[in-house]
């Protein structure tokens, strides 16, 4: 065995330690965020480390701490950097992922560390000039709804990079086209349990100019990794 083969089987390991199989929350998340250290340093992706053939299609719906379009919308995007899908409870927060066990848990990870770093971004714009200039003239909750917009904007734009460069080396790697074939039984099994539901892409909604740039600003500017408050560095170095 190489050692290319030990880091896999270390990953393997380090996402087999999930709530379903005898692991706290607290344990799992760590598990979780060395095996996307891993995966980022040694550049291995869900395809290298096995078919999928063996693991079972789940649901797991998240709760936003915010009703908002552009955040749904946002969580769609991340769920097409790791191979899944969405659909969102109307009246509500819950946001629901669909797709492979692993790949649904790496895609609620890398939601709640893209929340956090915007609840941050959101309170550190709260105290800006920008922001007290707006509220003279338009109400706060469509300045931050501008904020928010332009934020989320940013990051699925990054996302969209990420995918297009992974696709890339997959394909370069492989000389074929297999990560496709995931994404198709991906979709296809999220239309036969789903058929009334559609799917999304972010498309930024009109806003307050200002509060839409300076969140596009916040966010090119943000280490995701930051939203988490620990040193480490997961896969999510990839969205700087």
């Amino acid at each position: 065995m190489n050692d290319i083969d030990k880091i896999k089987g270390r990953i393997k390991a380090l996402l087999s330690r999930t709530v379903d199989r005898g692991a706290s929350e607290n344990e799992a998340r760590i598990a979780l965020e060395k095996a996307n250290k891993l995966m980022t340093e040694y550049q291995i992706t869900q395809h290298d480390l096995k078919t999928y053939s063996d693991d079972k299609i789940e649901e797991k719906t998240i709760e936003l701490n915010r009703q908002s379009v552009y955040m749904r919308s946002l969580v769609a995007s991340i769920c097409t950097c790791f191979d899944c899908e969405s659909y969102y409870t109307s009246g509500t927060k819950k946001v629901t992922i669909f797709g492979y066990k692993t790949d649904v848990d790496i895609t609620k990870y890398m939601a709640d560390v893209v929340f956090t770093a915007l609840e941050n971004e959101i309170n550190k714009y709260k105290r800006s000039e920008d922001f007290e200039c707006l509220i003279m003239y338009h109400a706060p909750r469509t300045v931050i709804n501008g904020f928010i917009n332009g934020f989320c904007y940013r990051i699925s734009q990054k996302i969209k990079e990420l995918v297009a460069k992974k696709t890339q080396e997959i394909e370069t790697t492989t000389g074929t086209s297999l990560i496709c074939l995931k994404n198709q039984m991906i979709k296809k099994s999220f239309e036969a349990q789903h058929p009334n539901l559609g799917h999304s892409n972010y498309t930024p909604a009109p806003s307050l100019k200002s509060a839409f740039e300076a969140g596009v600003e916040s966010a090119r500017n943000t280490s995701i990794n930051r939203g988490i408050g620990q040193k480490n560095t997961v896969q999510t170095k990839l969205l700087k």
